[in-house]
């Protein structure tokens, strides 16, 4: 079981467990399981930036949320398929970094709204 505190927002925790992610907004007094977009499969990885949430899916997979978690959208291309046991964040959530021993360590990078479609290069970060 992981617990991440938004930085921005204190009152909004997020915690992977062996059943999916469970987000707070009332400083952990109440949890609900994430969902809208979320696969039905165990998170491996979460970073948070601001309002932009990063998951790593334990069977493959990288799915992004633009508003703290409460709906996600898979991050469009082949590469983002693979399996990413390890994602962190940089900067104000501008760019995210996921690491793979088989897909080598890529960055996501997207402005931080709704309507932007985060994508992956099609070569390692360096």
């Amino acid at each position: 079981m992981t617990l991440n505190v938004d930085r921005d927002n204190e009152t909004t925790m997020v915690s992977i467990a062996h059943n999916g992610l469970y987000i707070s907004r009332d400083a952990g007094n109440t949890w609900q399981q994430a969902g809208a977009g979320l696969p039905s499969t165990p998170v491996q990885d979460l970073a948070l930036a601001g309002n932009v949430f990063l998951a790593s899916m334990r069977t493959g997979g990288l799915y992004v949320s633009s508003d703290s978690g409460r709906t996600w959208t898979r991050v469009a291309g082949t590469l983002a398929d693979g399996f990413f046991p390890a994602v962190t964040t940089h900067g104000d959530g501008g760019t995210i970094f996921a690491a793979s021993a088989t897909e080598g360590l890529y960055s996501v990078e997207w402005k931080e709204s709704a309507a932007a479609s985060p994508k992956l290069p099609g070569s390692p970060a360096n």
